[in-house]
């Protein structure tokens, strides 16, 4: 897959093109804080950490992609580093 060129943008996806043949391969990169695995952070997954801290039930696999701080825990520590990185301010 060489030679190569790469575009990477805001939703967590990045594409490979070869500059020989044209052929383009893409790879979802997982995005931090991305609960609901939609490639993006946005107001949903803040929802979604936000339902799990009130006590509501939330989807096993969602709980794991909440701990964006890599602490082991799932708390307001968490939804605050993603209501920066939704900021933008990290």
């Amino acid at each position: 897959f060489y030679p190569v060129s790469s575009n990477f943008n805001t939703a967590g996806v990045i594409e490979y093109t070869c500059t020989e043949c044209g052929y383009i391969k893409t790879d979802v990169i997982p995005v931090i804080g991305d609960v609901n695995g939609d490639g993006k952070l946005n107001s949903e997954d803040m929802l979604l950490l936000k339902r799990h801290l009130a006590g509501f039930t939330i989807e096993l696999s969602y709980i794991s992609k909440m701990d964006v701080n890599s602490d082991s825990k799932v708390n307001a520590k968490d939804l605050l580093i993603m209501k920066k990185r939704f900021a933008g301010l990290i």
